[in-house]
């Protein structure tokens, strides 16, 4: 009999198989469709441009080389023929990396989802190709008709005729052709808006995003498709990383990096935006991963329904003994733990993560649109986020204070901090367990905060800034670098708690005998 490995791999064999020719046959209706389109199209356009031939321009015929409009049609409907599948075939061998994680899986029901998903997504990738192979096409029958209404402008002049009834011609011509461009295309992307509805987006790839916003790619691998896009210090092998400066780019675990232009001997696959279009770059790619279904849309509107005093959105989870108040806001997809206290007047945005045991106080607000902010064409624009605010067990935030989502990442308070009324943190914030934040602080976004970090009254800290644990900065201070494990700090500068208060001694002591 055989064992169990041989029958194991004959039946990943076969549904790999199974694949293969499921994949043959999708892509065979959707090649037939589309060339049934170009073939109806080109004829159109043949009886189109009949209405054109006869002599309207003195003794000069207007006469287009159909021959060539024939020949340019029969040679793009034959390239259809096993376009789709043989992209889809090339990944799906045994060998690609991808295909190995999938066949690993041990549960029969989740190889075969995943490997269906993955079929799809390659099932979109080719259309989304075929798409530009499309737009081509009649961008060659636009350059034949226009070379042949070219050439007889070039006799219209030669015998010092008037041709502007041929710039008439020349307009319709564009227009027919654009119009039979968009409904082929069209044709394509309902397609690839079918194939989302069972098997949600979840990546993208390099080339489409740079197709997109016209980026440059550098590197050999404009294949590879990223599932998000992340600052490089959180970015993993499956990002799309923002890289501000080399260090960035150096230290990074992602492949992909989006930057300005710059050259560097890593082998990894640059996207560039243009020079100071970095943060508009970022806009333009987000959206894109928005509108793909990859990331949620926080600026939608979305239905509430009210429950003792209380508005909350769809798909929100309320732990056993959780007492929330009357006039709360709950946005959508939000999960709140055990024993938590929720007062009165508090906002919490959709996507928000709340442990147990939390109380929040009347007033704040958790999980709040991020002030991200960029300029596009001379204005300051301002982004959502697409991050969640994540609020470990046992945080307690005080009244009226502000929690931002994170912008591309996660904004995330440890277990065990406590924070002040009047307190604002800013998106992508990375607060560890056991801090104390007083009153009327302010922490600018992309801050990392460690363990047991205490931060007194009306102290701010500048964005990117990180502080090590232990750390203790006092009231009213300005934090514009990193803070040492342990350290204390003070003053506008933040400078060592012991060096500050030398200075100011030496200060008095100078106006003192200045007096």
């Amino acid at each position: 009999a055989d064992s169990p490995e041989i029958r194991r791999a004959a039946q990943i064999e076969e549904e790999l198989n199974n694949a293969i020719t499921a994949a043959d046959e999708k892509s065979v209706v959707a090649e037939q469709e589309l060339a049934n389109c170009i073939n109806g199209s080109t004829e159109e356009l043949k009886a189109f441009l009949n209405q054109f031939t006869v002599e309207k321009y003195a003794r000069h015929a207007l006469k287009f080389d159909i021959e060539n409009l024939d020949t340019l049609t029969k040679k793009f409907v034959s390239e259809l023929g096993g376009f789709i599948s043989a992209k889809i075939k090339r990944r799906l061998v045994r060998e690609d990396k991808e295909v190995v994680v999938i066949l690993a899986e041990i549960n029969d029901d989740n190889r075969k989802k995943n490997l269906d998903a993955f079929c799809e997504r390659l099932f979109r990738n080719a259309l989304k190709d075929l798409i530009s192979k499309t737009e081509t096409f009649f961008q060659s029958l636009a350059e034949s008709v226009a070379r042949d209404i070219s050439t007889l402008q070039e006799k219209l002049d030669d015998a010092k005729k008037p041709y502007k009834r041929l710039d008439d011609v020349r307009e319709q011509m564009g227009n027919f052709i654009a119009e039979k461009k968009i409904y082929a295309c069209n044709i394509l992307e309902a397609r690839i808006v079918d194939s989302k509805k069972n098997f949600p987006a979840k990546s993208i790839r390099l080339r489409d995003i740079a197709k997109e916003f016209d980026f440059a790619i550098s590197g050999d691998d404009s294949e590879l498709e990223v599932s998000s896009l992340k600052y490089a210090h959180e970015a993993d092998e499956n990002s799309l990383a923002i890289a501000y400066c080399e260090k960035d780019i150096l230290k990074t675990a992602a492949q992909a990096i989006l930057t300005e232009p710059r050259v560097l001997p890593v082998q990894k696959v640059f996207i560039f935006s243009g020079f100071k279009e970095l943060h508009l770059a970022i806009m333009q790619i987000v959206r894109l991963f928005i509108a793909e279904g990859i990331y949620p849309d926080y600026e939608k509107n979305f239905p509430q329904s009210q429950s003792n005093g209380s508005m909350f959105g769809t798909n929100v989870a309320i732990g056993e003994g959780t007492f929330i108040a009357p006039f709360v806001s709950v946005g959508e997809n939000v999960k709140i733990g055990k024993n938590c206290r929720i007062e009165s007047g508090v906002f919490i945005g959709s996507g928000t993560q709340i442990g147990d045991d939390v109380k929040i106080l009347s007033g704040s607000r958790v999980g709040v649109n991020c002030h991200y902010h960029y300029g596009e064409c001379g204005r300051h624009k301002s982004f959502c986020g697409v991050g969640r605010t994540i609020i470990g067990d046992g945080v307690q935030i005080g009244a009226n204070s502000v929690i931002q989502r994170g912008s591309l990442s996660d904004t995330v308070i440890g277990a065990g901090t406590l924070i002040g009324n009047l307190v604002e943190i800013a998106h992508d914030v990375k607060i560890g367990e056991g801090c104390l934040i007083v009153s009327q602080v302010g922490i600018c976004g992309n801050v990392t905060i460690g363990k047991r970090v205490q931060i007194l009254g009306q102290a701010g800290i500048k964005n990117w800034v990180t502080v090590g644990d232990g750390a203790i900065i006092l009231a009213k201070s300005g934090v514009t670098k990193n803070i040492r494990a342990g350290q204390k700090v003070s003053g506008m500068f933040s400078r060592e708690h012991s060096d500050e208060l030398k200075r100011l001694a030496k200060s008095k002591a100078k106006i003192f005998k200045e007096e």
